[in-house]
């Protein structure tokens, strides 16, 4: 989509700010999205990258790179000449996180063509040359499925966090996940810093508003019954306010708690439907989880 488009979603993906790099046609786009309890500073982006410093709340500093490897493989050497570029910008504490089109080891990749020792030798340098380890992760160890049944099903790991050491000494108890998805070829990513626990940590939960929560048929009456009609001062719109906003949470939890353990159910299901198919193409009952999860 065009970056236009990408910067619109950010209201109804729940965040203040956004960046993006316009697809060429159907192919590419990247955008980034943040919150404003953080402070991104872009330093330089393409069509394969965008780089950016983030100051946290504490002051903290740190840099982040969200990347996408060059999928045409000949041309692969400059994606590997750009991780380069940036390792010479700056030595901040570096997080790199994207799909390389590329892995690191032979072993990464189950069925179709063996991998060219060159392609994964160029990745392995440019990961050294950055002073990058590999962050690891949890879950199924691949993170790219072509849908193929039988012998034509290829899986890849395309997908990874690395980090240099100066990110690791401020987050080096940081979890990556792969997270199973339903409607993309590859997982999902997600890297918990092991400094938003602490950060988080002692606060009370706050109060959310869910926006689903107004295609609920009894939305209405549940709002107009918590709000009572008499409000002669801002001490009652306070009450009212307070009373409005208990309500709605009980509420919420009661009508749409259950879908939020289904979907965390459902999930759960298909990593495991996903591990024993692991050497074959989808099932028919991963096809049935994926269409109840969209």
């Amino acid at each position: 989509m065009r970056s236009q488009r990408a910067g619109e979603l950010r209201w109804r993906l729940g965040f203040q700010n956004a960046f993006g790099v316009s697809s060429v046609g159907l192919s590419g786009g990247l955008v980034l999205l943040w919150k404003n309890n953080v402070t991104v500073d872009l330093k330089s982006y393409s069509k394969f990258h965008i780089d950016v410093w983030v100051t946290m709340e504490n002051g903290r500093q740190w840099r982040f790179t969200g990347f996408y490897g060059e999928p045409v493989r000949a041309r692969r050497k400059e994606s590997w000449r750009l991780l380069r570029f940036l390792r010479n910008q700056t030595d901040l504490p570096w997080l790199c996180v994207g799909d390389f089109n590329e892995v690191l080891h032979e072993d990464e990749q189950m069925g179709g063509n063996d991998r060219e020792e060159w392609c994964m030798e160029g990745f392995r340098e440019a990961v050294d040359y950055c002073g990058f380890s590999d962050l690891g992760f949890r879950g199924l160890p691949y993170t790219w499925d072509n849908r193929r049944e039988g012998s034509r099903n290829i899986k890849v790991r395309l997908d990874r966090g690395l980090a240099d050491a100066a990110w690791l000494d401020l987050f080096g108890g940081s979890l990556v996940t792969h997270v199973q998805t339903a409607e993309s070829d590859h997982c999902a990513i997600l890297v918990q810093f092991r400094a938003s626990f602490s950060l988080e940590r002692g606060r009370g939960k706050p109060f959310r508003y869910e926006n689903m929560w107004q295609r609920h048929h009894l939305y209405q009456d549940t709002g107009a019954g918590a709000w009572s009609s008499g409000c002669s001062s801002l001490n009652d719109v306070n009450a009212n306010l307070g009373n409005l906003q208990s309500t709605l949470t009980r509420w919420g939890r009661e009508e749409f708690g259950s879908v939020k353990n289904e979907l965390r159910k459902l999930r759960q299901r298909l990593e495991l439907i996903r591990s024993r198919t692991i050497r074959s193409g989808p099932a028919h009952e991963e096809r049935w989880i994926m269409a109840r999860l969209s």
